[in-house]
């Protein structure tokens, strides 16, 4: 990579603080940063059947921050599972170092798996660890969105129902690209892109990338996975490619293209076979502002996950 790497959003280590007063349970979150995200996910028990309403406890200190929460409760027992989601918008002021929930309902909680980013680290090898707690705290409870309690604690942003909050939170939280994400990150200030990659011709050492991104870019860096080696590539339209082991970087004649702008055809050869997976990495280059990250998605037109 050409420039130094300035990832737009920040990870942040989040720790649930437990107040052990039964039958009014309170928790903290550390509150995002301006432009960062926090998911995480809670796990307890609980009074009753109903459903668990999580009590958002200090909405004013939080400012423009958007917090959104879905629970649902176990077939039977007393068990019950929660997802909780703040998003600072970029410009957003700063806020106090947690927000506070409460629920009568909620006799004891835990957590089970803790998460944040919105733009994947870019970094020479996967991490497995962080790669597995994504799917444990969104992919495997995504599909019970749609029929479990959803709700927003205040603050809602306008035509975006909460479930479809949540479901965008997590699917950029785990490298997968679903429709109109770009124009949804976009509404908060935050740079996106949405890419796919996958094989092309039967050679089985050639990759094609298309998508787009929210941001009009100077230029667009890839990453082959740790194991492979760049050895050649194809353009894209009104651009120029460089090759490296390790990087090809493709740049935009000038006009750059325009945020949104379908981008496509761009190829990148290996020297040997291999499999697709989810090992290429991005660095977007953008007009003006920082550059950011992402994982390219390898499974274009098909989620890996149950959306």
């Amino acid at each position: 990579m050409r420039r130094r790497l300035g990832i737009s959003w920040g990870i942040a280590v989040l720790a649930l603080a437990l107040a052990p007063t039964a039958g009014a349970l309170r928790f903290t979150l550390r509150a995002p940063a301006s432009g960062s995200i926090v998911i995480a996910e809670v796990k307890g028990k609980a009074t009753g059947r109903k459903p668990v309403r999580l009590k958002l406890l200090n909405r004013r200190a939080l400012g423009r921050t958007i917090v959104a929460s879905a629970t649902w409760r176990a077939r039977r027992g007393s068990d019950f599972d929660g997802l909780v989601v703040l998003l600072n918008p970029r410009g957003g002021p700063a806020v106090p170092q947690r927000a506070a929930f409460g629920s009568r309902a909620i006799v004891a909680i835990r957590t089970q798996a803790i998460i944040s980013g919105l733009a994947p680290l870019l970094r020479p090898t996967a991490d497995n660890a962080r790669g597995t707690a994504r799917r444990s705290v969104c992919a495997n409870n995504l599909g019970r969105f749609v029929l479990r309690v959803r709700q927003y604690h205040d603050n809602a942003p306008a035509g975006i129902s909460a479930s479809t909050f949540l479901r965008q939170a997590c699917a950029v939280a785990m490298d997968e690209t679903i429709p109109e994400a770009p124009q949804f990150w976009s509404r908060f200030g935050l740079p996106f892109c949405g890419f796919y990659v996958h094989r092309w011709g039967s050679a089985g050492n050639e990759f094609q990338f298309n998508g787009s991104c929210n941001r009009a870019l100077e230029e667009l860096d890839v990453q082959p996975p740790t194991a492979l080696t760049a050895a050649a590539c194809i353009r894209f339209s009104r651009s120029d490619c460089a090759v490296q082991p390790r990087n090809v970087a493709f740049t935009f004649l000038s006009p750059p293209p325009a945020p949104y702008a379908e981008l496509s055809g761009a190829r990148v050869r290996v020297t040997r076979q291999a499999t697709l997976s989810n090992g290429w990495l991005g660095l977007a280059q953008p007009s003006s502002g920082n550059p950011f990250g992402f994982r390219f998605d390898p499974t274009p037109g098909r989620p890996r996950f149950a959306f």
